[in-house]
């Protein structure tokens, strides 16, 4: 028994350290092409701070699946860019600008154009833009929490 708990132990330690790896080449590549990448329409996330606690821990590491933009729903977790950074929060709210005009975010609405509020988990308020389809960058499948310690000891470094 003790030695079926080491192999375990063993395999989830290599499974973690390749999704690391996995993850900070995606970003190192990211960062040299400016643009987010995805292989198959999947793409690795990492997740930098405590918004979206409990449910996704600073440190996991989220698997992005680029879902078509009219099947997001509420309660789907999303990536989004908003001002050269990626955010991953929840949906809250799905909205035509014909619903809702008057939007209070500043941006100029587009008649029949939808687009989704978010929230982080942890936050108390909804975040202040609109989401639209050009923002949005990907649906969150699959969440690796068990990789933050990992990724926490490595930054410590």
């Amino acid at each position: 028994m003790k030695l079926l708990k080491e192999i375990l132990t063993c395999i989830v330690f290599s499974v973690s350290v390749l999704i690391t790896g996995a993850t900070l080449f995606i970003a190192i590549k990211d960062r040299a092409t400016g643009d987010m990448n995805f292989v198959a329409g999947y793409r690795l996330v990492y997740i930098m701070s405590g918004s979206m606690e409990p449910g996704v821990r600073t440190g996991a590491i989220v698997l992005l699946y680029r879902e078509d933009f009219e099947n997001i729903k509420v309660g789907d977790i999303v990536t989004y860019e908003e001002d050269g950074a990626y955010i991953t929060h929840r949906v809250v709210g799905v909205f035509t600008d014909d619903e809702n005009p008057d939007g209070d975010d500043g941006t100029e609405a587009i008649e029949g154009e939808r687009y989704l509020v978010t929230k982080g988990d942890a936050n108390n308020r909804e975040d202040d833009i609109k989401i639209h389809r050009d923002d949005y960058r990907g649906v969150v499948v699959l969440v690796f929490n068990e990789v933050a310690p990992l990724i926490r000891h490595i930054r410590s470094f």
